[in-house]
């Protein structure tokens, strides 16, 4: 029989220990307890193509979602808890984002939308936000962060990765 099959490839090999090596610079550059960079989220995208399993403490960082309905709005899987969403919608239950984004004003969800689907799609968009969100009691809460949306992939299916990152002064 074929045994050869079941050995990793020298590649293969080669490209867990760079990415474990990647990780573990990115935990000494960032610290105990810090909050990653847009840079951090960037380097793991490259080293790691998008993949959510290969992401580690960013996880937290990052919200993933199925892709947008152009009509209907976003499609959330799971929700950080460090993200915007997360502190927004503190159960970070989908039906609990979906009920609060439904609130918002229309050019808040259209953005959001349009932002997600040009991210399903394959652009990678990085931008500063500053915006006051509806929360679930009915009053107004402002953020001011880096948004990073990016094409990812979830036990091999398309998602979008956004990440609310707070600015650092």
């Amino acid at each position: 029989g074929e045994e050869t099959a079941a050995q990793p490839t020298a590649t293969s090999q080669e490209n867990n220990i760079t990415r474990l090596l990647n990780e573990a610079l990115r935990l000494s550059k960032a610290g105990i307890g810090s909050t990653p960079t847009v840079e951090d989220l960037l380097d793991w995208y490259h080293t790691c193509g998008g993949r959510i399993e290969d992401a580690g403490w960013l996880s937290e960082y990052f919200d993933v979602f199925n892709a947008p309905e152009a009509i209907g709005g976003l499609s959330p899987i799971r929700i950080g808890p460090k993200t915007m969403a997360g502190q927004a919608v503190p159960d970070r239950a989908p039906e609990s984002f979906n009920q609060l984004f439904a609130r918002q004003p229309t050019d808040f969800q259209q953005e959001a939308t349009r932002t997600q689907l040009m991210a399903f799609d394959g652009c990678k968009l990085v931008d500063r936000r500053d915006v006051n969100v509806g929360t679930p009691d009915g009053g107004l809460r402002r953020f001011v962060y880096n948004r990073v949306s990016l094409p990812g992939t979830l036990r091999g299916r398309s998602v979008v990765v956004n990440a609310t990152l707070p600015v650092v002064s």
